[in-house]
């Protein structure tokens, strides 16, 4: 793990938005394992009520979750001490990137992953929250 992780994670909550699949529960395991406390969240859940979601940083799996879940949280980004939004999306194509940017995400990670890399993500959104 990073040296970074180690102090930003402690404490810290991550949401899971995701549908029924391994994934989710894959992440949160690690996440987990890392220190971070995670939840997961269905979709249907978080797009009816995302201001009710409380985390330091919001994982948005888009094929899980669907596209909904993007407008869900551009919603979200405009309550009080919204958290930061990472998007996992199946495709890295330079429009899907610029939608969940205008949709609210901080960041963005194209599937398939290295999980060094979402490691990374969280640390750096923590960061950029926390200063």
């Amino acid at each position: 793990m990073l040296q970074t992780l180690d102090i930003e994670a402690k404490g810290a909550e991550i949401a899971l938005v995701a549908g029924e699949d391994g994934l989710s529960s894959a992440i949160a395991k690690m996440l987990e394992g890392d220190g971070y406390r995670c939840r997961q969240i269905a979709a249907e859940a978080f797009c009816a009520r995302p201001d009710e979601m409380p985390a330091d940083v919001l994982v948005i799996d888009t094929a899980g979750a669907g596209i909904a879940a993007l407008d869900c949280c551009a919603r979200h980004r405009h309550g009080h001490g919204a958290p930061r939004v990472l998007v996992v999306h199946g495709s890295g194509r330079a429009v899907d990137r610029r939608r969940a940017s205008a949709l609210g995400a901080d960041g963005f990670l194209a599937k398939p992953f290295a999980m060094s890399d979402l490691r990374r993500e969280i640390g750096r959104l923590l960061h950029e929250a926390s200063g």
